[in-house]
């Protein structure tokens, strides 16, 4: 971590954890995605079955077991505590701390950003 926050530029994805506040200390933008639950619903679903059919690879086989645990734990617990926690970890950070729904939105704050 410590070689890729040396470099003038990076981006650091899922860094949530505790061994991110590093990374927190140093971003000039922290964004958190929150796409709306429908979306990771759609998405999950989608992935099982491009996953079960071949289309995408996955490091196990996917079984409707874990698109249950995938839908119903993880996605809701996300939610309900994942969220916050992230919330919780970023919370000194909060004045360079950004939620949006999707992807599109980082581009629209980033040229904000480095434009001015």
């Amino acid at each position: 971590m410590d070689e890729i926050l040396s470099m003038d530029s990076w981006i650091v994805e899922g860094a949530q954890y505790s061994w991110g506040t590093e990374s927190f200390k140093k971003a000039d933008i922290i964004f958190i995605l929150k796409p709306n639950k429908l979306t990771r619903n759609y998405r999950v679903v989608r992935r099982f079955f491009r996953t079960r059919i071949g289309l995408e690879k996955w490091k196990y086989k996917q079984s409707f077991k874990n698109l249950y645990q995938m839908i119903f734990e993880w996605n809701r617990g996300y939610d309900q505590e994942g969220f916050s926690t992230i919330l919780e970890l970023t919370d000194e950070f909060a004045d360079k701390r950004i939620i949006i729904s999707n992807n599109k939105k980082i581009i629209v704050h980033i040229e904000e950003h480095f434009s001015s």
